[in-house]
């Protein structure tokens, strides 16, 4: 292994003078230009049915919850074929049949429908009847202008055409594969993530030279492959950055050695961090995407499939942007129309952004959206014929791969270590003791399937061909929102004399050895019966890129059902474990309330025990501020908390009345979170008898620990994740938060 390892940094360090100080081989320096094909006409925006596809965002503007949107879509001198909303939730509907409409008209409520004309001209008009009123406009229109907005005083509403330009099925032959053998071999690389080192407007040049290295090697290590690959697929994040032009030309003089043809899937830093899809149907912020991949290989596809031997191939786009999916929702359709066509074929799927959950903190939060998540399921898993899905974004070692690899309903479900990009340690050390970076490598013999993976330095590992079941109560907010999940009227087994029944918990990494979270039911000092244990520590193996943002997945978590302008109190016990806890690091121990009006979060108050950070709310203060209390208290002795959450509400919002917001679910989550760097960084914490009350009074005196009042978090002590760059690597907050002793 020794030997390896020196044999590995011998050969990097002979390409230092490139890949380390220069930009490795010989950089293009020329701009890349694209141009999305504009829509000049209905043609232009019918789809592989020849159908025309519109969308319609429908944007409520009432302040009262309680009212909806109700009515039809109706066309003149056409038909509607078919119309679906695929982002509508919690009691909203579109049915196809009638052309009728359901939704909320809440002012942040946006609902997206997406329809499909047939036999229509640009005289053709379409009507948006909402009660009495009609809003109409024509075809023509959605031609002539980038969208057309329609409005009345209940709700806004903008439609744009769809095109398919960058959708379809292609054919391998055209770019050297073949395609008719039911033997074969094929490669993936997941985040390759390099560049230009040199072009000024890169963030962490030192972090690409360094990723250079390996997808060089990578490169070598496929091109020695034998039998050879027929073709080898990038799985997102092809450049590091933000999609910039040097960054691709850059990729593109690495990927010229290599001795197949190649595939390119998008990822999340192909764009702009803060790219936008419109106005209209704008794919401006792809061009650099498609002209690097014009160069590449002859396509402008974002979503596209292909068939090799008796195995179909879907290739699905990941730019994990704010509002792509509301703007691309047609991808959806011609998925599943797709899956429908094929599902005699066996089918490999490939995705950036992993579908099942990988369980660290980022990938909580740096994923797509759940109902997004949810949906794409749903199609992969109605015919059947999906078999594997392969992902990668998360830079996951060796090991935790295997260990998170699951099936689910029939589908096989990887999450690969990344091609260049440095891996995350997961807590623990990876098989090899090496490098992680490297290819993986998929062998098919008619339906018989071999999935291996070999590094940089030629250790080949290979993943079983039976993998952990997953089931949905493993982790049952990767699928739902709180909201939807159903609510009881009291807390249940408040007291855990029946372990963990009714609560939820989420899936979390688990080191092999000295687990680094703890949700254990057990006895403790003081206690007749069992406590709640909950513990977070910094993760071991100590290597960069570890499971870096504060860890708070840490949680268990019980929906509670609100009776109508009703104000819940909540009473628990706690000890702090004097043996994991230092009041002065960067760690704590949190009864979290959530309340919500529907779908709409409007309450979070966060009760602390040793230090709090904003990354617990997860609202991030999108729609709700969390409000932080300080309820630290002597540890190795029991407390008891009594929160009053009207008057907490009322003191910590301008006064503000908690019955105004109508809660009809709370969500009381306990948990432990760390700060993940530094030292001595643990805190551990026994919680008892929760139990919750509701009554009509709004105030009932102040919230109370044993005998003393409860006051406000000092600021000072909570974390807020401040990014900066340090050799190449994030970093959250100040040296001196971090590195408190």
């Amino acid at each position: 292994m020794i030997m390896k390892r020196r044999s590995f940094v011998k050969r990097v360090g002979k390409g230092l003078t490139s890949s380390m100080i220069l930009p490795g081989i010989t950089t293009r320096s020329e701009a890349l230009s694209y141009n999305y094909p504009l829509a000049r006409s209905l043609e232009d925006l019918m789809n592989d049915e020849k159908l025309v596809v519109i969308r319609l965002l429908m944007e409520g503007k009432s302040s009262q919850p309680g009212e909806r949107l109700t009515g039809k879509i109706e066309i003149r001198n056409g038909k509607i074929s078919r119309l679906r909303s695929y982002y509508t939730l919690h009691n909203n509907w579109v049915d196809d049949a009638k052309m009728t409409f359901n939704l909320s008209s809440n002012m942040k409520d946006k609902h997206v429908i997406c329809g499909w004309l047939d036999d229509v001209s640009e005289a053709s008009s379409v009507s948006v009847r909402i009660g009495k009123e009609k809003l109409d406009f024509l075809l023509s229109e959605i031609i002539t202008q980038e969208e057309v907005v329609l409005e009345n005083k209940m709700v806004k509403i903008t439609i744009n055409g769809l095109p398919s330009h960058e959708i379809g099925e292609i054919d391998p032959i055209r770019l050297g594969i073949k395609k008719d053998q039911n033997s074969f071999r094929f490669v993936i690389m997941a985040d390759p993530q390099g560049g230009d080192p040199a072009d000024p407007t890169n963030e962490s040049p030192t972090r690409m030279k360094i990723h250079n290295a390996f997808i060089e090697e990578s490169i070598e290590v496929a091109n020695e492959l034998d039998p050879p690959s027929l073709f080898t697929l990038i799985l997102g994040d092809f450049t590091d950055s933000k999609g910039q032009s040097r960054n691709f030309n850059q990729m593109i003089s690495f990927y010229e050695k290599l001795k197949q043809p190649i595939l390119l899937e998008i990822g999340n830093h192909e764009t702009r961090y803060d790219a936008s899809f419109t106005p209209g149907y704008n794919m401006s912020e792809f061009s650099n995407y498609f002209a690097a991949q014009k160069k590449i290989n002859e396509l402008e596809k974002l979503l596209y499939s292909f068939d090799i031997g008796k195995w179909h191939f879907i290739v699905w786009p990941d730019p994990l942007r704010e509002n792509f999916w509301d703007t691309h929702p047609h991808y959806f359709n011609w998925l599943e129309r797709d899956l429908d066509k094929n599902r005699e074929r066996p089918t490999f799927f490939f995705q950036h952004v992993p579908i099942h959950p990988v369980g660290i903190n980022p990938l909580v939060s740096y994923v797509n959206q759940v109902h997004i998540n949810r949906l794409l399921f749903k199609i992969l898993s109605k015919y059947g014929n999906v078999k594997y899905v392969f992902s990668g974004h998360v830079h996951i070692p060796i090991k935790a791969s295997n260990k998170t690899a699951v099936s689910y309903m029939g589908i096989r479900m990887i999450n690969l270590p990344p091609t260049g990009y440095r891996t995350r340690a997961f807590g623990e050390e990876d098989y090899y003791g090496g490098p992680s970076q490297g290819i993986c490598i998929v062998d098919v013999d008619d339906e018989k399937v071999d999935i291996g993976f070999q590094t940089v330095t030629r250790e080949t590992f290979h993943y079983p061909q039976s993998f952990r079941i997953y089931s949905s109560d493993m982790d049952p907010l990767w699928f739902n929102y709180k909201w939807e999940l159903k609510g009881n009227g009291e807390i249940l087994n408040g007291s855990f004399e029946d372990g963990l029944e009714h609560w939820i918990q989420r899936y979390i990494y688990t080191e092999d050895s000295d687990p680094s979270n703890k949700i254990e039911v057990q006895k403790a000092p003081g206690r007749p019966g069992n406590v709640l244990y909950l513990f977070s520590r910094k993760r071991g193996y100590d290597a960069p890129g570890q499971d870096r943002l504060p860890q708070t997945l840490n949680q268990l978590t019980q929906i509670i059902q609100a009776p109508s302008e009703k104000i819940p109190s909540l009473r628990f016990a706690f000890r702090i474990d004097k043996s994991h806890f230092s009041p002065e690091s960067w760690n704590g121990a949190f009864l979290w309330l959530e309340g919500y009006s529907a779908k709409q979060l409007n309450v979070s108050l966060v009760y602390v025990i040793g230090k709090g950070t904003y990354s617990i709310g997860g609202s991030y203060g999108r729609w709700v501020k969390s409000a932080f209390f300080d309820i630290t208290d002597a540890p190795d002795q029991w407390h008891e908390a009594i929160l009053n959450i009207g008057d907490d509400y009322r003191r910590s919002n301008g006064n503000r009345f908690l019955p105004e917001l109508k809660i009809d679910k709370y969500a009381v989550n306990l948990g432990t979170w760390t700060i993940n760097d530094g030292y001595r960084q643990e805190i551990g914490v026994f919680f008892d008898d929760v139990m919750v009350e509701f009554n009509y009074k709004d105030h009932t005196g102040e919230s109370r620990l044993d005998d003393k009042a409860i006051h406000v978090m000092d600021p000072q002590k909570i974390f807020t994740s401040r990014i900066h760059h340090e050799a190449g690597e994030h970093r959250y907050g100040s040296q001196s938060d971090l590195y408190p002793y």
